[in-house]
């Protein structure tokens, strides 16, 4: 696994959201330029002091959405192992992606379905 690419991106007017400038690409997955993120979805948002939803992460957030849109053909577990290799990968703290897997795997099926 390897995230090499720069993640390039423009802030949206609401100030919460960011259009991808560039292609982003990982492991095969390319999110095109255009997309939309809001990087990690941290509910709820007394949290973000601890688990901001920016972060070392941003990148693996960015391609969890792109799958959670565009899975081609994985299953949900299998794009929310990847976010959380992907997190390991960029020395996010161990605390923080447990606690981001965790809720993931609780809550991931609303935006899945």
């Amino acid at each position: 696994m390897a995230i090499t690419d720069t993640l390039e991106f423009n802030s949206m007017p609401d100030g919460r959201r960011v259009k991808l400038a560039m292609p982003f690409s990982a492991d095969g997955v390319t999110v095109p330029a255009g997309f939309v993120t809001d990087f990690a979805t941290i509910r709820p948002r007394i949290l973000w002091p601890i688990l901001p939803p920016w972060g070392r992460y941003s990148p693996a957030a960015v391609i969890h959405d792109w799958l959670y849109l565009n899975n081609g053909g994985r299953t949900r577990k299998a794009v929310d192992d990847l976010f959380l290799a992907h997190m390991t990968e960029l020395g996010a703290l161990r605390w923080q992606r447990t606690i981001i897997y965790l809720g993931i795997r609780l809550g991931g099926w609303v935006a899945w379905w």
